[in-house]
């Protein structure tokens, strides 16, 4: 008997080895192998299970963070981690740069998963902006990126205890913020909510933390989200002004989606646009283009720039939509001496 029991034990160590060293070197993809594992010993011990819910929420919020990270700058910049209390301690707090969700009971996931989200995202998106952002606004971005995560279950459950209990009680009963949630819908069926509404609302707190907020301040964000409005129902041949130059918040977005402009004149309508917007303090130069004609010309554009001494590329990414063909997103910013 023991002949056979001593190999297995050094099978079975030489996979937690291996298991531990994956999660020390892919943390939040480690969170969901350890969460697996738990499940399989959930059926052993009350702890396994309680062990399988925090880290299976705590793996979707990390990876979903992540994710979203990677495509702009870190607009939620910190993990999370679900721990168990008594109902009357449940909270959500920070710490050792961790937010920490308190949870009092593990036996309904969905409701649990749907309440970490909430409570995760309204402490962790934007986290140095969120003072500076028009109260409504920040809330409807909170409600747009909780549903983004949770539209991302296999199950519609969570959504739907989501939509039922938070999202379409606070916006039936407030119309603005069903008018900006609607709007962000809208800019993030078109790949825009995430790379310039919540982009230029990070600048903002990279730009303003620690100072005091003003209204002054906040109606700023409010004017972006009208023009982005703009943007969000554009239709196509449509001109609209895409420009907000304020004292904090100033930038441009350039479509380029014009092929006669291109075929008659060249790139030279583009460049001296910008070359005004520069003239007049724009700090933020956002070039937009849809298809593979118009990335082209972006791209050729973005080179014209690339040694100009007032704006510097930051970064050039591809950004997807709602059934929208490939779309580049290259962000210039003025230059810092």
């Amino acid at each position: 008997m023991m002949e056979w029991l001593l190999p297995l034990s050094w099978v079975i160590t030489g996979i937690l080895v291996l298991v531990m060293a994956y999660v020390l070197k892919n943390p939040a993809k480690g969170e969901g192998v350890v969460a697996l594992l738990s499940r399989i010993l959930a059926s052993w011990s009350l702890r396994f299970d309680k062990n399988y819910v925090a880290l299976d929420i705590q793996s979707k919020l990390n990876s979903f963070s992540k994710a979203v990270n990677s495509e702009t700058v870190s607009i939620m910049p910190y993990p999370a981690r679900i721990e168990w209390v008594r109902s009357v301690d449940r909270k959500t707090l920070m710490r050792d740069n961790e937010i920490v969700i308190k949870l009092d009971s593990h036996t309904e996931q969905e409701r649990n998963l749907v309440h970490a989200t909430v409570a995760y995202v309204s402490r962790g998106l934007l986290p140095y902006s969120r003072s500076y952002v028009d109260d409504r606004i920040i809330k409807s971005c909170d409600l747009v990126v909780t549903s983004k995560i949770l539209r991302k279950e296999r199950k519609k459950g969570p959504f739907d205890v989501f939509f039922k209990e938070f999202l379409n009680p606070l916006v039936e009963q407030d119309i603005e913020m069903k008018r900006n949630v609607g709007i962000m819908m809208k800019l993030d069926d078109s790949g825009y909510f995430t790379a310039i509404l919540l982009r230029e609302l990070w600048d903002l707190g990279r730009r303003l933390y620690p100072r005091e907020p003003t209204n002054a301040i906040k109606q700023e964000t409010k004017d972006l989200l009208q023009m982005l409005e703009k943007l969000a129902e554009k239709k196509k041949g449509e001109d609209i002004n895409t420009t907000l130059q304020k004292k904090n918040i100033s930038m441009t977005i350039v479509l380029v989606g014009r092929p006669e402009v291109v075929a008659s004149y060249g790139i030279d309508p583009y460049i001296k646009w910008i070359d005004k917007c520069l003239e007049n303090g724009i700090r933020t130069i956002h070039i937009l283009a849809r298809g593979k004609v118009n990335i082209s010309v972006a791209r050729v554009i973005a080179e014209h720039f690339s040694n100009s001494m007032k704006i510097e590329k930051i970064e050039e990414e591809r950004i997807s939509g709602k059934d929208m063909p490939e779309t580049v997103h290259i962000l210039f910013k003025e230059r810092v001496v």
